[in-house]
């Protein structure tokens, strides 16, 4: 039997402040001091958020000063405590709730028998260069795309020269009122920060994504593989493909403000370099559906894709994303790659 010893969180860092009460009139004893606690979790030794079925699962929770208080915290599961070890027999996510001193705290488990992937995060920016205040948000996209390799940026053009013929259709669908907004794994509105974004790369996944592209002159070939730790029904595929170092006059209103990494470029900034632009969609740009048979635990699903490469693109700067939407449309997993390379899935830690 497996041993997995719930030990330090990757994923969740649980912040909880307990109440204090103040001293009686009576000379009572003041209350405990308010303290953090923390439930993390490891599985055979590394820190993780998953585990496989019918493996020993022990929580351990730590307060501030790292002192084990595991024997005190009460530990649920849908209303009924559990103890530990335990062991998880059906496939699924799970949330478990540690009691300590009447304060909560949650931690959420993959159990799974399949392999559980990396979790990647798509930033999709709603942008154009006749948009002053888009340089700001493409500025910070570029950041975190620059600082963390487990970032996808798309760029959606609208009424520009780099337009993309089905972008009305994402704006629909997204929401969009305004430019620029970004939109993380097309559900949440970006405010901006690094950690809203980054927040997402903590959950497990239940999909892992394989790209394998063939570049020979004008034509691309695209096979995608994408491997299910659950059931995952009702999954669609979305596949695009981007394009860097395009060049085009950009409005910019910050031009005059001296705390944008953008004062004194200009107005507009001539030439300015645009990356990650969305070129085409190989599928419905809101997802092609997966058979439900194809997208049980365990399951693989591939397709292939082919696409003629347009005479005004640089097939040197071309890159392929692929993606598995729910059914409200909302990213679960997604893949990046340079076309004509290849990216296998990619385990989590």
């Amino acid at each position: 039997m497996k041993t997995a010893t719930i030990l330090k969180t990757l994923a969740l860092s649980l912040v909880i402040s307990l109440t204090s009460c103040s001293k009686s009139d009576d000379g009572g004893t003041p209350a405990p001091a308010a303290q953090h606690l923390y439930t993390t979790a490891t599985v055979a030794g590394n820190d993780t958020n998953h585990a496989t079925l019918n493996t020993d699962v022990t929580l351990t929770t730590e307060d501030t000063n790292g002192n084990d208080i595991s024997a005190n915290t009460t530990y649920t599961l849908n209303g009924t405590v559990i103890t530990m070890p335990y062991q998880f027999t059906t496939p699924g996510m799970y949330t478990i709730t540690a009691t300590y001193q009447g304060s909560l705290t949650t931690i959420t488990l993959l159990i799974t028998d399949a392999d559980v992937h990396k979790p990647m995060v798509t930033v999709e920016d709603y942008t154009g260069t006749w948009c002053g205040y888009c340089p700001r948000l493409a500025y910070k996209i570029d950041h975190l795309d620059d600082t963390n390799t487990s970032v996808i940026p798309i760029a959606v053009h609208n009424g520009d020269s780099m337009t993309y013929s089905g972008g009305s259709t994402l704006e629909n669908a997204a929401g969009i009122t305004g430019f620029p907004t970004g939109k993380i794994n097309r559900t949440l509105t970006w405010d901006e920060t690094d950690n809203q974004v980054l927040a997402q790369l903590t959950a497990p996944t239940t999909v892992g994504l394989s790209i394998n592209t063939t570049l020979s002159g004008n034509s691309l070939t695209v096979n995608v593989g994408a491997k299910f730790a659950l059931d995952v029904p009702n999954s669609k595929l979305v596949v695009v493909v981007l394009e860097d170092g395009l060049h085009a006059n950009q409005v910019n209103y910050m031009n005059n403000d001296t705390s944008s990494p953008w004062y004194g470029a200009g107005n507009p900034i001539v030439n300015f370099e645009h990356n990650n632009v969305l070129r085409t969609s190989l599928t419905n740009v809101l997802g092609d559906a997966i058979p439900n048979t194809d997208t049980e635990m365990g399951d693989e699903f591939t397709r292939t894709l082919n696409f003629t490469i347009p005479g005004s693109y640089d097939s040197t700067k071309l890159e392929v994303v692929a993606m598995i939407v729910n059914q409200a449309g909302g990213v679960i997993n997604s893949q990046m790659v340079q076309a004509g390379s290849n990216k296998a899935y990619e385990l989590a830690q």
